[in-house]
């Protein structure tokens, strides 16, 4: 564990576990006040609102600089050992679909699904083929993130059928420099393949 965390990355890391810092906030700790200040306004899903910084909560706390510094150290490390005790709680959990067409891209957000698809698993979503010129697809990408007590699933679905040896070598183009990430979600496998100079035949 990093004994020195940075400040200013703890000061964005609690913007995004705010209820989660609420609800293990003690009032007789003394980080309680930049805490509370920290979570009393939803920084990180409020876009007109900007991070505050170490100097700006000195002035609205009336510590010293080096004062605040210490506390949102303190707070921050008390914060992650009560986990051990009160295991984070995930209240919701949010699937996004980023779905690539023949004609356009489009994102689906479902609040619960009874299987979780696997990469390489084929799937047929009949909501807005008019949209997107197919209903067939299958799952390239998965990935997991933590936002507060809210776990989102991130599904980037391609048209087409998986091809294990494909998937291979895309993603060793990758590594060797030749292709980016982006390029494998804002390119259609037939652009992917002139790219590298592959023929699919």
């Amino acid at each position: 564990m990093n004994d020195n965390p940075s400040p200013k990355q703890i000061i964005k890391d609690v913007m995004t576990m705010r209820n989660l810092v609420i609800s293990m906030l003690d009032k007789t700790k003394k980080y309680y006040p930049l805490f509370k200040i920290l979570t009393d306004k939803d920084y990180y899903n409020d876009e007109d609102l900007a991070y505050p910084n170490i100097k700006q909560l000195s002035e609205w706390t009336g510590l010293s600089y080096q004062s605040t510094r210490n506390l949102l150290v303190k707070g921050y490390k008390e914060i992650y050992l009560m986990t051990y005790d009160h295991p984070v709680q995930i209240n919701s959990v949010k699937y996004i679909f980023y779905i690539k067409g023949f004609d356009n891209s489009i994102n689906l957000n479902f609040s619960n699904l009874p299987v979780i698809p696997r990469i390489g698993e084929a799937i047929n979503i009949y909501h807005f083929k008019a949209l997107v010129g197919t209903d067939y697809f299958f799952v390239d990408d998965i990935q997991y993130e933590f936002n507060d007590q809210t776990q989102l699933i991130y599904l980037w679905l391609k048209t087409g059928s998986y091809n294990l040896y494909w998937h291979f070598k895309k993603h060793q183009a990758i590594e060797e420099g030749k292709l980016s990430t982006n390029n494998l979600f804002d390119l259609h496998d037939y652009q992917l393949r002139d790219k590298l100079g592959i023929s699919k035949y």
